[in-house]
C-alpha cells in the first residue's frame, strides 16, 4: 500500500443549463447543458485545466454533468471516469424546477434558507456533510478556492 501524505481535490462545477439562467433549483433533476450558451465558460475552465493531470475522475451520473465532463476531457489522456449517483447536487424536494421569487414567501423555505443548510428543504432527503465522504484519519485543511461559478472548479490541498 502506498503512504499519501498529500491529495489535491479538484471539485468542477457543471456549465450553464437553462434553469442555471433561470434561475431555478435543479438538484435531482436531470437538466442538461445550456447550448451553446454554456460553451464559453466550459472552454475557459478547460484552458485553467490544460496542464492538470488527475488521478481518478468521479462525477455525477446527471447528464449536465456527463456533458461537462465530455467537453474538458475531449483529447486529454486522463482516466476513464467513474459516474456515481451519490455525487447528484443536493435534492432540493418539492422547491426544484421553482424560482427564489416563487418561494420566498414561503414559511418552510425561509426555514430551510435561514438554517444555512443546516436543515433539509421540505420533501427532501437529509442533508449530507462533506466530512461523511473523507477518507478516516483525515484531517482536512481547506484553503479558499482558486475559481467558482457555473463552468468554475474549486481546489482544495488536503493533508493526512
Amino acid at each position: 500500500m502506498v503512504a499519501v501524505d498529500r491529495l489535491e481535490l479538484v471539485v468542477v462545477r457543471h456549465g450553464l443549463t437553462a434553469w442555471n439562467r433561470q434561475r431555478r433549483y435543479q438538484g435531482r433533476r436531470d437538466i442538461p447543458l445550456l447550448m451553446p450558451d454554456s460553451v464559453p465558460a466550459m472552454d475557459r475552465l478547460r484552458r485553467h485545466l490544460a496542464d492538470q493531470d488527475f488521478d481518478a475522475v468521479y462525477a455525477s451520473d446527471l447528464t449536465r454533468c456527463r456533458q461537462t465532463l465530455a467537453h474538458l476531457s475531449e483529447g486529454r489522456t486522463w482516466p476513464a471516469p467513474r459516474f456515481d449517483a451519490r455525487l447528484r447536487e443536493l435534492d432540493f424536494g418539492a422547491y426544484e424546477g421553482r424560482t427564489y421569487d416563487e418561494l420566498k414567501d414561503l414559511a418552510g423555505y425561509r426555514a430551510w434558507i435561514d438554517s444555512q443548510g443546516e436543515s433539509a428543504p421540505r420533501t427532501a432527503s437529509p442533508p449530507r456533510r462533506c466530512a461523511s465522504v473523507s477518507p478516516p484519519g483525515w484531517q482536512r485543511r481547506w484553503q479558499r478556492p482558486r475559481r467558482s461559478g457555473i463552468g468554475g472548479y474549486w481546489r482544495w490541498p488536503m493533508a493526512g
